[in-house]
């Protein structure tokens, strides 16, 4: 029995190592079949190749196509299309402290700039497709300068519209459009980007696009009209009077340029708004329902924020970034007028005494922010509620609530049912009236004010 299993096993490695050798010498041979081009990229100094392979699977079309974008890569690396731009070192003084930015290497997706290459040959066999094809060095120049050279007159058309927006004031949308002409100028980044004007004068774009751009976002300031913001509680903000001028000391008064607003009692920061003509600046009509006497309205405006949303490419964020001074800030106390209530109580009877009530009814309207007035002169709301006994167990009771001009805005009548066993002293009645007072009509009246 041992030595059947010994027999079985000896031949299944005879076996393998049997099919092993097959397959050893076939792919041997499919090897040394295979054209030298495959074997080993040509070289040349007058043109550059590449080399694809697909596995034959699925329809031609697909794996022909395959091998044509591997060889593309192929040849991408042969030309090494990368933009180097370690030599390029932007300096900006910034709060008086010099600012370095050193861009790393970028490979840029070959593809798209390659173009009048030839498939010079192919080879297939049972299992893989290949292909080689090339392009000449001169015809590969040639069309990279062409291509550069249309980059940079679109990438000055841009700077030129950027300085047009500067004349008319419009700095946001002269920035836009300087971040245009560094984008349009990207596949060139390590190259020299230097543009000849009409004039015949010459320009570096990339360089001058950033000092552009850092320019524009320093020694901005907010020029204040007013530092308290009055409102009454309730009330929203008076966004038709400007509270602030933006101007920068070599563009005067900046119109179109984004701002955003938070305040301490909503916490969150508002979408981009725009100074207007003039270079105002407006705040939001908010709804101020704050108890405190006092809150605070922030006005900031931060170059990063606003680059970073004008392009989405994050190398050029970076460069740009690290080139604009710190956000400027100017902040408002905004002065809440809170509103005054007076409160009087009133009976018909010399038996009730209502001066507890009206104390507790005082006190209820302070929680809520809302206190009696110092002066008479002061403008107020005046409460007035009359409370008369009917009979031995229930009470009538009268509120009018009249505004600060006067004007009544609440009025109702009502009769409270009293349990005499339930409440048997005075003490308890009139807890119970002011319990339902505060439900029934304070409530009411609050609602109203805020």
């Amino acid at each position: 029995m041992t030595l059947n299993k010994f027999f079985k096993f000896s031949f299944i490695l005879l076996a393998c190592a049997f099919l092993s050798c097959s397959s050893s010498r076939k792919m041997a041979k499919q090897f040394e079949e295979l054209p030298n081009w495959v074997k080993q990229k040509p070289q040349n100094e007058l043109t550059y190749f590449g080399v694809g392979k697909a596995a034959k699977t699925g329809f031609p079309d697909r794996y022909i196509k395959a091998a044509e974008r591997q060889a593309l890569t192929d040849l991408a690396e042969h030309i090494s299309v990368k933009v180097n731009t370690n030599s390029l070192l932007y300096q900006f003084d910034i709060d008086d402290q010099q600012s370095d930015f050193y861009m790393n290497k970028q490979k840029i997706e070959s593809s798209k700039f390659l173009e009048g290459y030839t498939i010079s040959k192919t080879y297939e066999n049972d299992d893989y497709y290949w292909n080689l094809i090339e392009i000449s060095k001169a015809k590969y120049e040639e069309i990279r300068q062409k291509r550069k050279t249309a980059s940079l007159e679109k990438s000055y058309q841009y700077f030129k519209s950027a300085h047009q927006k500067k004349e008319e004031k419009d700095l946001y949308d002269a920035t836009s459009y300087f971040v245009k002409s560094l984008e349009t100028l990207k596949p060139y980044w390590g190259d020299k980007t230097i543009f000849t004007k009409e004039n015949g004068e010459t320009i570096d774009l990339t360089i001058a696009n950033i000092d552009a751009i850092h320019s524009l976002f320093k020694n901005l300031e907010i020029k204040k009209q007013t530092d308290v913001l009055k409102v009454a509680r309730g009330d929203k903000l008076n966004n038709t009077i400007p509270v602030g001028i933006l101007t920068h000391p070599n563009y005067g008064v900046l119109e179109h340029f984004p701002y955003v607003i938070n305040t301490s009692f909503t916490l969150e920061k508002s979408k981009q708004i725009f100074t207007k003509k003039g270079g105002t600046i407006h705040i939001l009509p908010l709804e101020v329902g704050s108890k405190n006497q006092s809150e605070s309205l922030m006005i900031t405006i931060d170059g990063k924020e606003i680059l970073k949303q004008l392009t989405s490419d994050l190398i050029l964020r970076k460069i740009l970034t690290n080139s604009v001074p710190k956000p400027i800030q100017t902040t408002y106390k905004i002065e809440v007028v809170q509103p005054l209530i007076l409160v009087k109580l009133t009976s018909k009877s010399k038996s009730v005494d209502l001066e507890k009530t009206r104390l507790q009814t005082i006190n209820f309207y302070e929680k809520k922010g809302i206190f009696t007035p110092t002066k008479k002169s002061n403008a107020a709301y005046s409460l007035f509620i009359e409370i008369n006994p009917m009979g031995s167990h229930s009470y009538a009771l009268e509120t009018k609530f009249f505004n600060a001009t006067q004007q009544q805005e609440y009025s109702t009548r009502r009769t409270i049912k009293i349990d005499p066993f339930v409440y048997d002293t005075n003490e308890k009645i009139l807890k119970s009236i002011f319990n339902t007072l505060k439900r029934k009509e304070l409530e009411k009246v609050l609602a109203i004010m805020e």
